[in-house]
This record gives C-alpha cells, sequence and structure tokens, in this order.
C-alpha cells in the first residue's frame, strides 16, 4: 500500500483519507495510522458520506474526526482543521 509509506516518508501536517478505498477501507487506514508509532500522534480525518455515529465507522479511533460529505462538509473541514492546529 502506498500511501502508507508515503505517509511516512513525507509526514504530511494532516492526512485526509477517504473512506473507500481500492486496496483497504479508509478507516482500516486510519486505524492503522493512529497506531503505528510513527504516525499516532499524525493528525488525520477521513471524509465519508456516512455520519459519525454509523456502524462502519464504530472502530475509527475518537481523535479522527470525520468529514462528512453534505451540507456540513465546510463545517467539519474547518473543525478538522482546527483539530490539527492548521487554522
Amino acid at each position: 500500500f502506498d500511501a502508507l509509506s508515503i505517509v511516512i516518508q513525507t509526514k504530511p501536517d494532516l492526512v485526509i483519507i477517504s473512506a473507500v478505498l481500492p486496496d483497504l477501507s479508509g478507516i482500516d487506514f486510519a486505524i492503522a495510522l493512529s497506531s503505528m508509532p510513527e504516525t499516532r500522534n499524525m493528525p488525520i480525518a477521513l471524509i465519508t458520506s456516512f455520519p459519525r455515529d454509523h456502524e462502519s465507522l464504530q472502530f475509527l479511533p475518537d481523535n479522527v474526526p470525520v468529514i462528512q460529505k453534505g451540507p456540513s462538509f465546510g463545517d467539519d473541514l474547518v473543525e478538522a482543521l482546527n483539530n490539527a492546529f492548521l487554522l
């Protein structure tokens, strides 16, 4: 999975992950990044059409904000950026 090695090498200020990815779910990728020593303190956000309380997001770490597609997108994005101290 190339994205994992790219994230580890480049250490971005924020990683926004789509919930739907071709090889691995974005939720699993977020869980992996949250648990690896090299990336556990890296800000991560998940973009999806599901609300935070949707059953498919039940294992998403609490510190990973959800940027929901739709009317709350802008507010969710601002919140994720604020949580990462990027605004």
